[in-house]
C-alpha cells in the first residue's frame, strides 16, 4: 500500500535518525578518543609483553590484569589530553569578545598562558615526581614487603591485579624493570594532566579578573563551552579514578584509601574550582549591570519635569530587567550527570573499603 504524499516511510525515518546519530557533535570526539586509547594501550602493552617473553616470564605477564589495566588507563588519559589540547585554544579564542579589553591584549594574555601550559619543563617535572613516587611504591612491594602501618599490613602495595608469581624471586630485577617501564608511562600521563590543569586554572583566574560587559546571562551562555570542557576533564579524571578503585578493590588498607580519597578530591576540585571562577565572572558582570541601572535611575530623577509617568514606569521596568539576579551555575546537565555517576562509583567504593577496613 503506497504511502500518502508528503509522509515519510519507516525506512526513511530510520535513515534520518542514523544520520543524525552519526553526525552528533559528541560521537566523533568519543570515537576518536576510544581509537586513540586502544592504539596507545597497544603501544604501551606490547614492549612489556615482548620483553617478558624474551626474559622468561611471559606467561606471568599475560595472566596479570595489572598490565592491560595500566595500558588502557594510561591510553585513556593520553587520549583525553590529546582531545582537550586540540580544542582548548579555539575555545578560549572564541571568548575574546566576552571581556572588556582589546583583542590584541586578550590574545597576548592567552599566548603568555599557553606558553606556560605547554612548557615541556613543567611536564617533565610533574611526570618525574609521580614516577619517583611509583618507584618507591614498587621498591617496597618487591624488596621491603611486608610493610606495616599502625600494626596493619599494607596489602595494597601488592594488589590483586598482580599474580603471586609476579613477586617471586625468579627474574625479580627484570620484573621490577617492567614495573618501572609502566610507571614511566603512568607518570607521564598523570603528570602532564596535572600540569595542564593547574596552569589552565591560572588562566581562568586571570580571565576572572578582567573587566566584563554588563550582560551576565549572555556572558553565562558564552562561558558554557569552556565550562563543558572542564566537565569533560573531570569526567575523564573520575573514570581514571575508577580504575584505581578496581585495582585496590580486594586490598583495602590505609594506603589504598588515601590514594582513592585524593583522586576523588582532585576530581571534585577539577569541577568545583572552575565553577567558582565562572561565577565570579558572571557576578562581576551583574554588579556592573546594577551600577548601570542605578546611574540610569539617577539621571531619570533629574529629568522628572521632562518625562511622563508612563515613561517613568517604562524606565523602572527596564531597570528591573537589567538588574535581575542571573544564574551563576554554568555547567550543562548531561555532562554533570556523567561526572556525578563516575564520582558516585568511586565514593561508594571508597566507603566500602573504609567499612571493610574497620
Amino acid at each position: 500500500m503506497a504511502n500518502a504524499p508528503g509522509r515519510s516511510t519507516p525506512d526513511q525515518l530510520r535513515r534520518v535518525n542514523n544520520r543524525l546519530w552519526l553526525n552528533s557533535p559528541y560521537l566523533a570526539p568519543a570515537l576518536g578518543k576510544i581509537k586513540f586509547t586502544l592504539l596507545a594501550a597497544a603501544v604501551i602493552y606490547t614492549p612489556g609483553l615482548v620483553a617478558s617473553f624474551a626474559l622468561g616470564f611471559g606467561r606471568t605477564y599475560l595472566v596479570s590484569p595489572a598490565f592491560i589495566l595500566g595500558a588502557v588507563g594510561t591510553g585513556w588519559v593520553a587520549g583525553s589530553i590529546r582531545t582537550q589540547a586540540r580544542s582548548i585554544d579555539q575555545l578560549y579564542d572564541g571568548l575574546s569578545t566576552s571581556f572588556g579589553i582589546p583583542r590584541s591584549m586578550y590574545l597576548k594574555l592567552l599566548r603568555e598562558n599557553f606558553d606556560r601550559i605547554f612548557n615541556w619543563r613543567g611536564h617533565v617535572l610533574f611526570a618525574a615526581a609521580i614516577w619517583l613516587e611509583l618507584l618507591v611504591a614498587a621498591y617496597i612491594s618487591f624488596f621491603k614487603h611486608p610493610l606495616y602501618v599502625n600494626g596493619e599490613l599494607q596489602s595494597s602495595l601488592r594488589p590483586w591485579v598482580f599474580t603471586v608469581d609476579w613477586y617471586s624471586r625468579e627474574h625479580i630485577f627484570f620484573k621490577f624493570g617492567v614495573i618501572l617501564y609502566f610507571a614511566a608511562w603512568i607518570g607521564c600521563a598523570l603528570g602532564v594532566t596535572l600540569w595542564l590543569f593547574i596552569q589552565d586554572l591560572r588562566l581562568l583566574r586571570a580571565l576572572s579578573e578582567l573587566p566584563v560587559p554588563p550582560v551576565p546571562e549572555s556572558l553565562r551562555a558564552r562561558l558554557r563551552s569552556i565550562a563543558d570542557f572542564h566537565v569533560g576533564v573531570a569526567v575523564d579524571w573520575s573514570i581514571g579514578a575508577i580504575l584505581f578503585v578496581i585495582m585496590f578493590s580486594k586490598t583495602p588498607d590505609y594506603l589504598s584509601i588515601a590514594v582513592i580519597l585524593m583522586l576523588i578530591l582532585a576530581g571534585s576540585a577539577i569541577l568545583v574550582y572552575p565553577q567558582l571562577l565562572f561565577a565570579r565572572i558572571i557576578r562581576n558582570s551583574h554588579e556592573r549591570s546594577c551600577r548601570m541601572a542605578i546611574a540610569i535611575y539617577a539621571r531619570s530623577r533629574k529629568a522628572t519635569h521632562r518625562i511622563t509617568d508612563e515613561q517613568r514606569l517604562q524606565i523602572l521596568t527596564g531597570l528591573a530587567e537589567i538588574s535581575v539576579r542571573p544564574r551563576f551555575w554554568v555547567y550543562s546537565a548531561n555532562e554533570l550527570v556523567q561526572w556525578s555517576l563516575a564520582q558516585a562509583v568511586a565514593i561508594a567504593a571508597l566507603a566500602a573499603q573504609i567499612y571493610s577496613n574497620r
